[in-house]
């Protein structure tokens, strides 16, 4: 048994270790440790500090209060009431403050980008001069672009170690923060607030099908058929245009041809090309999603008694949980896309 499980470890050792984010952090470890730990915190440690510090230094903290006074100023614009200077300027100074935290740590993270793409080159530039004659193939010596092919194709791992698995850890503390607050709210949770959106996707869904099926697919069948009706009548002018002059048969041919174009005009530009025109142009309006959301919004605001501004906020809570859990599930699938992409890279 630990024989086995002694040479499933060495197979594993062997495999990771010629693993291109594997040979890069190795490198900048006995190279550029500076670097390695500069990653290290602004991967890893700074979105932790920013979680745990004081709201003027946490760009989810920030945000949230962000959203909440705008909730507030929107609600005391709807209902009328005076303007207040003390909360708009709470709601300025708080989105500067917002706005630098959040450049301040996207300069961070492009800073250690740009270092990254320095060391690549330096590494390339290290493999190619330290290389044995013959072992790269001429024509990628001579090609320009051999560092930027590398660069690349490392571009998404290094993405994912630096940018991606922590952004995976942080927006689990997000939902485990986002969830737990949502569930001290569950007893004013009405369910229309988690079907809302299926409710009105379905209903596209629907409303998408109908119009196609009822109208849209008639008005291509037509269109196709006089397309073949033009391209069979100019086929057969062309194949057939010596005997037509000899029988005279011009006008006899441009009298099919203007029956066709009075066929054709009829066809494509009738009532029906008209009312789909204005589906297209109502469902482009998004009528019936708004039509269909203030109903339901109306339903939650009876049953729960709930102020429009209450409403608001607890919606609010709800797609952010939702959204966290769709972008975890993307850095899911991320991740395997990025596993499969290091076999490519040589």
């Amino acid at each position: 048994m630990l024989d086995f499980f002694s040479c499933k470890w060495r197979d594993f050792k062997e495999y990771t270790s010629h693993l291109p984010i594997v040979i890069f952090y190795m490198y900048l470890w006995k190279n550029n440790r500076a670097l390695l730990f500069k990653t290290t915190f602004v991967s890893y440690l700074l979105p932790l500090l920013l979680e745990i510090s004081p709201w003027f230094l946490s760009p989810r903290k920030a945000g949230s209060i962000l959203r909440l006074h705008r909730i507030k100023l929107t609600h005391n614009m709807t209902t009328k009431k005076p303007f207040s200077p003390e909360r708009t300027f709470e709601y300025f100074y708080l989105t500067i403050i917002h706005a630098f935290i959040y450049c301040l740590v996207v300069h961070l993270r492009s800073r250690v980008i740009l270092e990254h793409r320095l060391v690549i080159r330096r590494l390339v530039g290290e493999r190619l001069l330290y290389s044995e004659l013959g072992f790269i193939p001429e024509d990628d010596v001579q090609s320009p672009e051999v560092e930027s092919k590398i660069s690349n194709n490392i571009a998404d791992t290094l993405h994912f170690f630096n940018f991606t698995l922590p952004d995976v850890f942080s927006t689990s503390y997000t939902l485990y923060y986002e969830s737990s607050l949502l569930y001290s709210k569950k007893h004013r949770i009405d369910r229309l607030m988690f079907l809302q959106p299926l409710i009105i996707i379905s209903f596209n869904k629907i409303f998408e099908e109908a119009r196609y099926h009822l109208l849209e697919r008639k008005q291509k069948d037509v269109e196709d058929e006089y397309a073949t009706k033009r391209s069979k009548f100019l086929s057969d002018c062309l194949h057939g245009m010596t005997e037509m002059q000899l029988n005279n048969l011009q006008v006899h041919q441009l009298s099919m041809l203007d029956s066709m174009i009075d066929e054709e005009l009829s066809g494509t530009a009738s009532i029906s090309s008209l009312l789909l025109r204005t589906l297209d142009s109502v469902s482009s309006r998004n009528l019936f999603e708004f039509v269909l959301e203030i109903y339901l919004v109306s339903i939650v605001m009876e049953r729960q008694n709930f102020s429009h501004q209450q409403y608001r906020k607890l919606q609010e809570t709800i797609d952010r949980v939702k959204n966290t859990i769709s972008k975890l599930w993307e850095h899911y699938t991320f991740f395997f896309d990025v596993l499969n992409g290091q076999k490519k890279v040589r």
